[in-house]
């Protein structure tokens, strides 16, 4: 399951997002609409299609206005035809299914190509009168906001009779899921794709622009990186601000070091720069880096990376692995890296992935541990385990995860596909074949051999403390780098131990020292098997001579050896040596250059898409342009959530936002559900849209049957559902209707209906509640929130404690409750009183001061006003009775 307990299965499904077109926006003040739902609507492919009138007519039965979320089978494409059955019935019984389609749910939209495939996609819907709504994206990530934004822009635009659903994520998704830019979005050129360029200390990359009309200070840049990128630790970018493409006036700059990870949110690096700007000038940025051409020393060679349909747990006694094919041509793999939950992975948890020669574990190639660090792991969700393994073109070869031991002894989801989806391979459990592939991405060593003594193989000479062994060699033609040296070194007689170093001179004097490396032994289970790798990195000349030597360093027996050698001069550009002795023979060595690599590459366009400017390349103008985005100053300088939330607001247009926060967790409520209720509310209003969220119906288990959602009470999912209709939301969702099938690894308790389309007791409770919504909502449609505040000891986070100037007060403040205060169009004032306690039923004394000489209450039962036997004018007190998480809606006199 994902970190935030998100939906992980794999849905073409969106949340809520706007009605009407775009730009409208009387949601939030009023003259509205009120609307409660379900999320799974009835299988299309599971067990067959139940998108049947009978099914549809319970979903109405249920006082529900729509519906949505299917799962799609890997493989499947869903498109109009197989729609059919869900929008005939839908439209017989008056639910608005809001439609999943391959094209269109999940499909960003930053280039014309783009927006006419998602034209393409809606027109057959557009045109269709049954048809009421249509799924975009469930939950992006911040990175993905302008992509989607512009889908739903170009949706609205194009089909505005159709209703287009976008859920966001909660805050506690953390990180840089949910932080929205430091800056505003002003000017984006995000469309910018189809090429790359490479950033290095040899490749300075530029790009000159006008400063749009309203600008005057330029918060930041945002680069967008290739995504197969390798952006190290060890480099850092710097991006520059200057007058002109001449650098006469240097206008701001900032510096970020990479993280290492392959996480999708470090391909969008933001440059501070608070850089005073004039609209309308013409401007250039550029880019430099730390890295020297080929110093990653690894390229993305073999990718699995559409395996993220579901997620295993490794553990001490459950192993995960895969089998997967080398490419042609791809002799040594530096690395792997998976996708795992960072969450679940404690720093007192090591994982150790091993190379293997097959299933069958006879000969280890390589292996590497990593130690985990929570959500604050340098490596995101994407640990790089450096294995550095000599292979095989063609090869099919194994690799295995492991569980040490420690922390809670699991650590997951390891993510996979829920179907076989990588053709040359498949996942183990346990030694044992699956039917689907684990994600991995596989990267090979950029390093080419350019010098080979593989024939010295006659003899060999021990490395002690006291005997250093050496080798001169000479650089081929047009080798400007060496990345590293192999030798053959017998593993037996080298334990954990012991650690030899090999440095790079430029000669037997050494007199200057060109790079170094060290590696620890492990006897017969070393990594690297008798071919140690020392990766030196170090700059060299074409045609020249060069010495290495080996050392050790002391411990264990303090000898190493055989290192291999020959027993004869076999090598004619040069010669062993024992202590800075020259001797007649050679010692087995290969050595490697520093090839191309795939480090930090900058998308851009393959043809000039920005008419204002240009990009550059060191120093000189191309008919391209880099993929960049311009960020002012916010107009509202928010938490990183209300960012997020605000980004989508801004960039859709939209009129109305939906997000997910799932409270009921296993043995405790998720803090911010208040505090993102809060964030919901503000934001929305600020934008004069209306709000909504999502309610838990069920239980979830995960895969290894732990709790993740305890199943709520009927007092917990009335104290959902008003808490939620006391902070103004006006979109409710329930998670979910229908029980979801287990195939995507998680297990779903007490659904209102289960996998087969039988009722359930469930199925009555969010009836009765959704009655009562369904009233009440009548009312709330055209009301405005002006306020929510709380009583109690202690105040849930993120919230407002009642002042004590407000018109209704609680007798007894240490009574927990929720207060919500609305006004209609017309002035008239109104209230909401909620048990903010959802074991506990209340009876709570209230005073109203000013008195009001009436007071009515909206009737949950028939959407009437009624009166109120319990309130006294003469006082301004009333006396309600409260049950468990239970709201009531009172209306003031008209003014």
């Amino acid at each position: 399951m994902a970190k935030w307990g998100q939906r992980a299965l794999r849905l073409v499904l969106a949340g809520t997002l706007a009605a009407g077109t775009v730009p409208q926006a009387a949601g939030a003040a009023g003259g509205g609409k009120f609307e409660v739902g379900g999320f799974w609507q009835p299988p299309i492919y599971v067990g067959g299609d139940y998108n049947t009138s009978t099914h549809y007519a319970n979903i109405s039965g249920a006082h529900m206005d729509s519906i949505v979320g299917v799962r799609v089978p890997q493989g499947v494409t869903l498109d109009k035809a197989a729609n059919e059955s869900g929008i005939a019935a839908s439209y017989a019984n008056g639910i608005k299914l809001y439609v999943s389609d391959s094209g269109i749910s999940g499909k960003s939209v930053y280039t014309a190509e783009d927006a006419t495939a998602l034209e393409n996609a809606l027109l057959p819907y557009k045109n269709d009168p049954r048809v009421k709504a249509i799924t975009l994206k469930d939950e992006p990530a911040a990175w993905e906001m302008e992509g989607y934004a512009n889908a739903y822009k170009k949706a609205k635009a194009f089909a505005p009779n159709l209703d287009v659903y976008v859920n966001l994520l909660p805050s506690y998704a953390g990180g840089a899921y949910v932080e929205g830019k430091p800056g505003k979005l002003f000017l984006s050129n995000s469309g910018a794709r189809g090429s790359r360029s490479a950033v290095s200390s040899g490749n300075v990359l530029g790009q000159t622009f006008v400063v749009p009309t309203g600008m005057t200070l330029l918060h930041g840049i945002e680069l967008t990186l290739d995504p197969s990128s390798v952006w190290s630790p060890s480099e850092t970018l710097t991006l520059k601000l200057w007058d002109s493409p001449a650098k006469t006036t240097l206008l701001g700059q900032a510096s970020l070091a990479g993280s290492g990870s392959a996480s999708p949110w470090t391909y969008h690096p933001y440059f501070t720069l608070n850089a005073a700007v004039t609209p309308g000038a013409a401007l250039y940025m550029e880019l430099a880096s730390n890295r020297d051409d080929g110093e990653s020393g690894r390229r993305l060679s073999v990718s699995n990376e559409g395996a993220q349909q579901n997620g295993s747990y490794v553990t001490p006694t459950n192993r995960l692995g895969q089998t997967f094919k080398v490419p042609a041509g791809v002799t040594r793999i530096h690395g792997i890296d998976l996708f795992v939950d960072p969450n679940q992975w404690s720093s007192s948890e090591t994982l150790t992935l091993k190379l293997w020669n097959g299933p069958a574990k006879t000969t280890l190639l390589g292996q590497a541990s990593l130690t985990g660090g929570g959500a604050g792991a340098s490596w995101g969700s994407f640990p790089y385990f450096a294995l550095n393994a000599a292979v095989t073109p063609g090869s099919t070869y194994y690799m295995e995860l492991t569980h040490d031991g420690g922390g809670d002894n699991s650590v997951g989801w390891v993510v996979r596909s829920d179907a076989n989806l990588y053709a040359d391979g498949a996942a183990y459990e346990n030694g044992v074949g699956k039917a689907y592939d684990f994600f991995f991405r596989i990267y090979e060593s950029t390093a080419r051999l350019v010098v080979s003594n593989e024939g010295a193989q006659q003899n060999g000479s021990n490395v002690t403390p006291t005997h250093r062994l050496g080798q001169t060699f000479k650089v081929p033609a047009g080798v400007t780098k060496v990345h590293g040296i192999d030798l053959f070194i017998d593993p037996n007689q080298w334990d954990s131990s012991e650690t030899l170093a090999l440095k790079l001179w430029n000669g037997p004097a050494k007199t200057t020292l060109l790079g170094q490396a060290s590696l620890t032994g492990n006897g017969a289970g070393a990594p690297w098997g008798s071919f140690p790798y020392f990766a030196l990195n170090a700059a060299v000349t074409p045609d020249s001579t060069y010495y290495m030597e080996l050392t050790h360093d002391g411990g264990g027996d303090n000898s190493v050896g055989w290192v291999i050698r020959s027993d004869t001069n076999l090598y004619a550009d040069g010669e062993a040596y024992e202590n800075g002795v020259g001797k007649a023979y050679d010692f087995f060595f290969r050595v490697y250059e520093a090839g191309e690599t795939n480090g930090t590459s900058v998308l851009r366009s393959e043809t000039n898409v920005y008419a204002d400017g240009a990009a550059y390349e060191n120093g000189g103008a191309k008919p391209y342009d880099l993929n960049y985005k311009l960020y002012a100053n916010r107009d509202f300088n928010g938490t990183p959530y209300e960012n997020y939330l605000d980004d989508w607001l801004e960039m859709s247009g939209a009129d109305e936002i939906i997000a997910d926060n799932y409270t009921f967790r296993n043995g405790y409520d998720e803090p911010s559900y208040f505090s993102d209720a809060e964030a919901i509310r503000s934001r929305a209003l600020a934008h004069d849209a209306s709000y909504g969220g999502f309610l838990l119906s069920l239980g979830l288990q995960n895969n290894q049957g732990q709790t993740v959602f305890r199943a709520p009470t009927l007092g917990e999912m009335r104290w959902n559902a008003y808490t939620y209709m006391t902070y103004g939301f006006k979109k409710l969702m329930w998670f979910t209707y229908w029980q979801p099938d287990p195939a995507g690894g998680e297990h779903f308790l007490d659904a209102p209906v289960d996998m087969q389309g039988n009722l359930t007791a469930r199925y009555a409770q969010i009836q009765t509640l959704n009655s009562e919504m369904q009233h009440l909502g009548e009312t709330l449609k055209d009301l405005t929130s002006v306020s929510v505040y709380h009583t109690g000891t202690t105040l849930p986070q993120g919230t407002q404690a009642l002042p004590a100037s407000f018109f209704v007060q609680p007798t007894d403040s240490s009574r927990s409750l929720v207060i919500g205060y609305f006004t209609h169009t017309s002035g008239r004032k109104y209230v909401m009183l909620t048990n903010r306690d959802y074991t506990n039923a209340a009876t709570v004394d209230f005073v109203f001061n000013p008195k009001p000489a009436t007071l009515t209450e909206i009737s949950k039962a028939t959407g009437l006003e009624v009166a109120v036997p319990g309130y006294v004018p003469a006082t301004g007190g009333l006396t309600i009775a409260l049950q468990p998480g239970e709201g009531r809606l009172f209306a003031l006199p008209q003014p």
